[in-house]
């Protein structure tokens, strides 16, 4: 029945996300699409190549697809979806040989298979789901065999691969389940280490860089573009924020399950790689986007660790009722799920929730075609569709996909477009996008109101063209510019 119940939410979420595509998930599809087409694994194709995207492993692996012409948001969901399959199956597998009972088994299964925030991403085109499913595969694999053998060194290096943090998860948790290794786990090791510096090699000579760009246009604590939010404070609030939407019960499980983690490595390996997630969502200080993005790829390993954290209170006996309190852990993850299912239906028209759907974008840069001719020059800063489907040349006003852009925004306190009348407000920027010769400007405003005739920005004068709805409560403004 828990597992049922979990299913059912699950199901209900995927009915939600169907046909729903994050406009991040186009940043990293226009990076992809270039490559197949010989331009160049870059969002700008006609300038210096620059990694926008933060998933190298995702961007790889869609390459074939896209040089075969398969829609890519299909087969990010087709890999999102095998990714929450392959972490439901490890875990569960985990657990039962941690010794957890049928009931606690089936609480680990349900908050997985029912968690609203890992359907949804892995539905929506992220590499979220597909990290979860790697991570667990490799720790299940790894603390089964004992060692490192090919599979769990393969799955280990996929890991790595997958997210900008996660070689930093993937180094604690082989940490923490060092034993004398055999030959072959250290030639694993190896293996997994030279395949980082191939990465860090190539990365240096094709994009110039030593890590994304993306860390240059999100430094410390700022990664949820609120000025008000204090960074020391964000990461922490974030965190919190997350174990509540977790139900609190299994985080305060996986507190509990560090006085078991000497005696089950599967525990000991779950905490060490979910703390290599918590650091990094203590150091982004949040994400701008519901339901806890950064840290929505470990909830497998909250669900697991909090399970057998649970059970070990019961072995002890400090838990007397062992059905009540796993039925309370599995009651408490679902109605957290549930509550995040309604949001996601009840406000899927407002913002931020539009801008995780591709409906409305997609409709609107279809109609701005009348407009704009592929390759003109477009200063927006929502850019993935725009960049992708348009096959526009964008000024990222987050910088992303420029790395002048991204050492401007990172240096300016509080900095967002909508803060600084398109980056206008900050000289450096407003010198930069006008070099950039600009051909567009798109303006996010409320769906209400006057729209001015024309506008100057950047020393340059654009006249209004078009508006697009994107839900309820937001509209895109075209704006063109005025040339002599």
């Amino acid at each position: 029945m828990v597992v049922a119940v979990g299913l059912v939410l699950g199901i209900a979420t995927l009915m939600r996300a169907w046909g729903d595509t994050l406009d991040d998930a186009f940043i990293t599809f226009r990076s992809v699409h270039n490559f197949a087409l010989g331009r160049g694994l870059t969002f700008n194709p006609a300038q210096p190549p620059v990694e926008s995207f933060s998933n190298p492993l995702l961007a790889l692996v869609l390459v074939p697809f896209a040089a075969l012409g398969a829609p890519l948001p299909w087969v990010a969901r087709i890999l999102g979806l095998a990714g929450v399959a392959a972490a439901a199956w490890s875990a569960e597998r985990m657990a039962q040989r941690s010794g957890a009972s049928e009931l606690g088994r089936a609480v680990v299964l349900s908050s997985i298979v029912g968690s609203s925030a890992l359907i949804y991403y892995a539905a929506t085109g992220l590499e979220t789901a597909l990290l979860s499913g790697l991570l667990l595969l490799a720790l299940e694999r790894t603390t089964r065999e004992g060692e490192l053998d090919r599979v769990s060194t393969l799955l280990w290096m996929a890991v790595a691969l997958s997210r900008p943090e996660a070689p930093l998860v993937v180094i604690l948790a082989l940490i923490s389940l060092h034993r004398p290794w055999t030959r072959a786990s250290w030639s694993g090791i190896a293996a997994i280490v030279a395949s980082l510096v191939l990465l860090e090699l190539g990365r240096v000579a094709y994009f110039g860089d030593i890590v994304p760009n993306t860390f240059h246009a999100k430094t410390f604590g700022t990664a949820d573009h609120d000025p008000a939010s204090s960074p020391l404070l964000a990461g922490p609030r974030y965190l919190l924020q997350f174990a509540l939407a977790c139900g609190l019960v299994l985080p305060l499980g996986t507190s509990v399950a560090t006085r078991e983690a000497r005696t089950h490595r599967a525990i000991l390996g779950s905490l060490a790689a979910l703390s290599g997630g918590v650091i990094f969502a203590l150091y982004a200080g949040g994400d701008w986007m519901p339901m806890g993005r950064y840290l929505v790829p470990y909830v497998p390993l909250v669900a697991l660790t909090g399970v057998l954290g649970i059970e070990s209170l019961i072995a002890r006996g400090s838990l007397t009722r062992p059905r009540l309190a796993l039925g309370l852990a599995a009651l408490a993850s679902l109605l957290g799920s549930a509550d995040a299912l309604s949001e996601l239906w009840l406000h899927q028209s407002e913002y931020p929730y539009h801008v995780m759907s591709s409906t409305d974008s997609l409709a609107a840069i279809d109609a701005m075609g009348t407009h704009l001719s592929p390759g003109s020059r477009v200063v927006a800063f929502r850019i993935g569709a725009l960049g992708d489907v348009g096959d526009y040349e964008v000024i990222d006003l987050l910088g992303l996909t420029d790395r002048r852009i991204a050492e401007i925004v990172s240096s300016t306190p509080g900095y967002h477009p909508q803060r600084s009348r398109m980056g206008d407000a900050v000289p450096l920027l407003r010198t930069y996008v006008a070099s950039q010769d600009p051909d567009a400007v798109l303006l996010v405003t409320y769906a209400d109101g006057e729209l001015d005739p024309s506008i100057s920005l950047y020393d340059l004068v654009f006249r209004f063209t078009d508006a697009y709805p994107i839900g309820t409560d937001q509209r895109w403004a075209l704006y063109l510019r005025e040339r002599e």
